[in-house]
């Protein structure tokens, strides 16, 4: 195959969108470029439990394959796999669903819910509230849907509290973010803070989002009657999104949930459904989600076991 010359080569430095050029990744290539000279670095750089994928959710996987489970999975989930989120979320944060003004949506990991949820809220323009320190996905999503993400300065406790949120507020805003415990600080919000955020959202009319995805990650200490705390036990109006790679040690499965007010959650299955399908979980992943909350999975000694080797 003859090679054009550079007269005929397809303009790609003009055609490259302005969106892509946004996303910043500079800085995550300089990390990994010094860290490649070190010797025996300590990688921090991604959210990688450091225990197997328990057995039962092994086998689940293999069998599905030998079932020839390979399709396309329903848009939404398998009823059975939204069987046990609800049952799960009842016990943990007094949840009953489905209901007319209660449903929730199997997505592509938290990544993937937080992309459909934010997409589904703000148009151009808009604007979200975010801690900082945040998990570095936050404001590249602000700037692929072309909103703005707001941070809200936590230092020096790391806390997302609503006497801080509530000054960066504007007529734009449609969205508060809360991450607890904290990527990448640990951070345990309370469940008093919870429930003040709540209240500051109701009042002001915007929605409180909830990234839960290291729910389980949480010491004695932080947690309230045996729970992580959560917004979603002073409000059924939040969005929660939680997932089960970091839990459950399988982040390549992609696997996650969001559950909150149905008006959104449908919103967001159309664009899972159509738009942006390819964050439709593989019917694999999502047929093994069923055994996640599985009797023989001992979420507490697999937590003790990592926190303790590892504190």
């Amino acid at each position: 195959m003859s090679r054009p010359d550079a007269a005929q080569r397809v303009p790609l430095e003009r055609l490259i969108s302005s969106r892509s050029r946004s996303i910043d990744a500079s800085g995550i290539r300089k990390v990994f470029d010094l860290a490649a000279n070190l010797k025996d670095p300590i990688n921090l750089s991604i959210g990688q439990p450091d225990f197997p994928v328990p057995e039962v959710m092994r086998e689940a996987a293999a069998n599905a394959v030998r079932e020839n489970r390979s399709g396309y999975s329903v848009t939404q989930g398998i009823p059975e796999l939204h069987a046990a989120i609800w049952k799960h979320l009842e016990k943990d944060v007094g949840w009953k669903g489905p209901t007319q003004d209660l449903g929730n949506i199997v997505t592509s990991g938290t990544s993937g819910g937080l992309l459909l949820s934010l997409m589904a809220v703000l148009d151009a323009g808009d604007e979200f509230i975010a801690p900082d320190p945040y998990f570095v996905m936050y404001p590249q999503i602000a700037k692929m849907i072309g909103a703005q993400c707001t941070l809200c300065d936590t230092y020096p406790d790391f806390r997302m509290t609503a006497e801080r949120v509530e000054p960066l507020i504007t007529p734009r805003t449609k969205a508060v973010l809360v991450n607890s415990p904290s990527n990448p600080c640990g951070t345990v919000m309370s469940g008093a803070e919870m429930r003040d955020l709540v209240d500051l959202c109701e009042r002001r009319g915007v929605l409180l989002i909830s990234d839960e995805i290291y729910d389980e990650f949480c010491f004695p200490d932080a947690r309230e009657d045996g729970h992580c705390p959560s917004p979603a036990r002073y409000t059924d109006q939040c969005l929660l999104i939680r997932g089960f790679g970091k839990t459950y040690g399988c982040t390549g499965w992609r696997l996650g949930y969001a559950a909150g007010p149905m008006p959104l959650v449908q919103e967001m299955a159309v664009l899972q459904g159509k738009p942006v399908d390819y964050y439709v979980c593989n019917d694999i992943s999502i047929r093994l989600g069923k055994y996640v909350f599985h009797p023989s999975l001992d979420v507490m000694s697999m937590r003790t076991c990592l926190t303790t080797s590892n504190r």
